[in-house]
């Protein structure tokens, strides 16, 4: 339909990295965005709620889901009608966990392809 918002997921959304491109996605207006993160509910810093992101969100042209990559119903409810998926979610480098890093960046990513039937290239 001709004038209906776009949606994109941002995995990881809320950090470093994945927090400029949502403000980029969100000021090209191209897309409403999907904040796809481990948080059970988004917390803005001062900055934030009076910015950009904190006008999309009560506008509605941006919406945060609290997602885990590596199970398929919070990746189903977070891809929920998005056309892109922008996948920026790892844990945190500073967490010296190899099976940790092995799961979300690896395993989690492939579980992500698959249940989306998506290929990467």
């Amino acid at each position: 339909m001709e004038g209906e918002q776009k949606w994109c997921v941002v995995t990881g959304g809320r950090g470093f990295a994945a927090r400029h491109l949502v403000e980029m996605l969100i000021r090209s207006g191209r897309f409403s965005v999907r904040i796809a993160d481990l948080g059970p509910s988004i917390k803005l810093e001062p900055s934030e709620e009076k910015g950009l992101l904190g006008e999309a969100l009560q506008s509605g042209r941006a919406e945060y889901v609290s997602a885990d990559l590596r199970y398929k119903a919070q990746v189903l409810k977070a891809c929920q009608g998005a056309e892109v998926v922008f996948h920026m979610a790892a844990p945190d480098s500073s967490i010296n966990n190899h099976q940790l890093h092995h799961s979300v960046n690896v395993q989690g990513k492939k579980c992500w392809l698959l249940r989306l039937n998506l290929t990467c290239f």
